[in-house]
């Protein structure tokens, strides 16, 4: 499914949130990727982290944060629970200036 509002980004995650940050639009979502959520805590450029916790364990996978998260304080501003029994998070981060 295309839409005209999404497009592929092929630069440093970081540097296209930042060019992003400075046009009129709505939220930058990442779906589904650990390599570019790292990368974007890493520059600072994440504002909102959602993450799911889900009841079963099914092995191997990409692990978020490899050696521990980087350093940043985050509030949690939400809490849900699926039929499935999985938890949704969403965690704000505290000194964010956006």
């Amino acid at each position: 499914m295309r839409t005209s509002a999404a497009r592929l980004a092929t630069a440093d995650p970081a540097d296209t949130v930042k060019e992003l940050r400075q046009q009129d639009g709505g939220d930058i979502v990442v779906l589904a990727s650990t390599s570019v959520t790292r990368q974007l805590l890493d520059a600072g450029e994440l504002d909102r982290l959602s993450i799911t916790l889900c009841p079963e364990v099914v092995g191997g996978g990409a692990r978020l944060f490899t050696d521990g998260p980087p350093s940043s304080s985050w509030s949690l501003t939400a809490m849900s629970t699926s039929e499935s029994g999985a938890i949704c998070l969403w965690y704000d981060r505290k000194d964010a200036d956006r």
